[in-house]
């Protein structure tokens, strides 16, 4: 998966190279994510609504990173950070939706999340095991297929924080879902 992320800040042009980078690196899947900066933070946050504002783009060219993803036959994926984009969803052609670390606990918003598409990828990083049984226990309920990603959210880890043993876990407690 190419991820692109917000690393276009906001310009379509730096998303196209990314998109073209991925698409001649012969990538699986380029992932971009999608906020609304006025719903994600609250009034007093402005100095991260002004920062973040910069970095997003517009539903048109979200739709275009989408049909050329299609035309070049990779996965099309988005990190969704709010309902914003819920109502846009079906006009592009995503393959499925990651859920970010962050959202743990978010159980309304992540079933959601599965409305609009049958493979939701979930970051683990700020999960505990009972968190992630809830998100499994969400996608098995409406019968769609979940990757549980091992993660971290210290940038950069620590060698001893790593704990790449925790993926034996997930592979024994979650036998039916993609483990990564």
């Amino acid at each position: 998966i190419a991820e692109a992320g917000v690393s276009h800040f906001g310009s379509f042009e730096k998303a196209e190279k990314l998109l073209d980078a991925a698409i001649k690196a012969k990538c699986d899947a380029f992932k971009i994510q999608v906020f609304d900066v006025n719903n994600l933070f609250a009034e007093e946050a402005k100095g991260w609504r002004d920062r973040l504002k910069k970095r997003v783009l517009d539903i048109n060219q979200i739709k275009k990173l989408s049909e050329k993803c299609h035309q070049n036959n990779i996965d099309f994926i988005i990190t969704p950070h709010d309902d914003y984009i819920f109502q846009y969803l079906k006009e592009f052609k995503i393959s499925a939706l990651k859920i970010g670390s962050g959202e743990v606990g978010n159980l309304a918003f992540i079933s959601r999340c599965f409305d609009f598409t049958d493979f939701i990828i979930f970051s683990t990083g700020l999960s505990n095991l009972e968190d992630i049984d809830k998100v499994v226990a969400i996608a098995k309920s409406k019968s769609k297929k979940i990757a549980i990603l091992h993660c971290n959210t210290a940038y950069p880890t620590d060698d001893e924080d790593v704990n790449l043993s925790v993926i034996n876990k997930f592979i024994e407690r979650y036998p039916d879902s993609i483990i990564g």
